[in-house]
């Protein structure tokens, strides 16, 4: 009986973040429970949240997050430099084509190869 709730997503109870080390999320299921009872209240949520803030991952110093930062946007520009490098060549390859075929005679749009004018009697 769903009393009109939202369905209950899936949780993973024992999943574990390694950038986390011990600490779990092991509540967030209990913040679904069918019984509204059973579901922990706002303090205690907010506790956890505490106990997440000051964990390591939110203790890293704001000059190494910086620094990340800036090695993220490179390896971002570096992969988009070589897309950039990818699609100018396949642009150029299938530009030349048709002007290969047509030059070669075996395009069924472009005219016929040229052939010498044949000599006129005289």
């Amino acid at each position: 009986q769903d009393h009109g709730l939202w369905p209950r997503p899936r949780v993973a109870q024992d999943h574990q973040d390694e950038r986390c080390g011990d600490l779990r999320l092991d509540g967030t299921g209990e913040c679904w429970d069918p019984d509204p009872h059973g579901r922990p209240d706002f303090g205690s949520i907010l506790k956890r949240l505490e106990v997440i803030e000051q964990s390591a991952l939110f203790q890293m110093p704001l000059e190494s997050f910086h620094s990340l930062q800036e090695d993220w946007k490179l390896e971002i520009q570096h992969m988009f430099d070589d897309l950039r490098t990818k699609e100018k060549a396949l642009s150029i390859r299938s530009q030349s084509r048709p002007l290969q075929l047509w030059i070669s005679g075996k395009d069924p749009m472009g005219p016929a190869p040229l052939q010498a004018p044949a000599s006129s009697p005289g």
